[in-house]
């Protein structure tokens, strides 16, 4: 809802400024500039001019968004107090000075926005503030809430409440479940397992958690950095047999082909080197890839491992196959005779 103001009377803008100006400066260099009062009158009412507000408006009279088709400047001050629905004054509200400024004929409020948001870690002074019309702001906030929201989700947040996730409080209590009972102890035993290994030695982890993750779990920062070793090692016992063995089928494949380059060698009566530079000339002469062509992944794994180019190895698989040539298919064949099902 809109804040309602009830408004006492409306001065001229450049005076308040000038008494701004000249506070600021007296705080600036209390023992040569002159004495300047933090309060004047204006429109018959005795209000602040100290705050970071009016002083940023001290700095520029226009709106600092990056909308070129905005361009309000502001131009007078209203003496106004923040009241309620039935227009009655709300208590500790008393009146102060809005700057506004006119867009057509209807009035602008203006505020200072932070350049880098507070909640984004920017500073509340002078250095990090520049006027700016209500509209403008609200705009610039809406995205400053969004990134917002991204920063605290990267972070394991509550994007709204910047809180630790509910759900991430679960996941790591159900780990924290698991590898209890692994290791055979109960749930507080475990726990206070992991505060004695995470006391006794540094973490070589980063610390990529929320801070309010450890004490939902009743973990110390070290403790459940400990937690996430203990998982991450499970995770890796876990899916330690299938990378083996598909690893050692790579390496078996590989091999093959290497004894197979040497044989051929051999039987050329070259080195394993020597042949090895025939086969690259008898692919640049031959043009054995196709300019279209990619090779896999696993294509330049084998060359790579087998010392030779992409090319090379097209060579070499062509010229000198591991198997014989199978003949050509018989014209007819019976009909038992299929390779997919053969009948008794």
């Amino acid at each position: 809802m809109a804040t309602r103001y009830e408004r006492a009377g409306v001065a001229p803008l450049m005076p308040v400024l000038d008494a701004v100006r000249a506070y600021l400066a007296h705080q600036r260099d209390p023992l040569h500039a002159p004495e300047a009062p933090a309060q004047i009158h204006v429109a018959g009412q005795l209000v602040w001019i100290s705050g970071l507000r009016l002083q940023t408006l001290a700095t520029a009279t226009v709106c600092q968004c990056s909308n070129r088709a905005c361009a309000v400047m502001a131009t007078h001050v209203a003496v106004e107090r923040q009241v309620d629905g039935h227009g009655m004054p709300l208590t500790g509200h008393g009146y102060h000075l809005n700057v506004y400024g006119l867009r057509g004929e209807v009035e602008v409020l203006f505020t200072h926005d932070h350049t880098l948001a507070r909640s984004l870690g920017g500073a509340n002074d002078l250095t990090n503030t520049t006027p700016m019309c209500l509209a403008c702001n609200a705009t610039k906030s809406r995205h400053e809430h969004v990134l917002l929201g991204q920063r605290r989700r990267a972070e394991g947040l509550d994007p709204q409440t910047g809180m630790v996730a509910e759900g991430q409080v679960v996941e790591y209590r159900h780990r924290m479940v698991q590898l209890a009972a692994q290791h055979g102890l109960a749930v507080d035993a475990y726990r206070d397992w992991l505060n004695a290994e995470g006391a006794a030695g540094q973490s070589d982890l980063p610390w990529v958690h929320p801070d309010g993750l450890g004490q939902r779990l009743g973990l110390t920062r070290n403790g459940l950095q400990v937690l996430q070793q203990q998982h991450n090692r499970h995770q890796r016992v876990q899916v330690k047999p299938a990378v083996v063995a598909q690893q050692a089928m790579v390496a078996c494949r590989i091999d093959a082909l290497s004894d197979h380059l040497q044989a051929c060698a051999a039987v050329q009566g070259l080195t394993p080197d020597a042949f090895r530079a025939q086969l690259e000339a008898d692919a640049v002469a031959h043009g054995a890839l196709d300019p279209d062509w990619t090779p896999s992944n696993k294509h330049r794994e084998q060359a790579k491992r087998l010392a030779l180019s992409d090319a090379a190895l097209v060579e070499f698989r062509a010229h000198y196959p591991r198997r014989p040539t199978p003949g050509p298919m018989p014209t007819s064949a019976p009909r038992h005779a299929s390779p997919r099902r053969a009948r008794p």
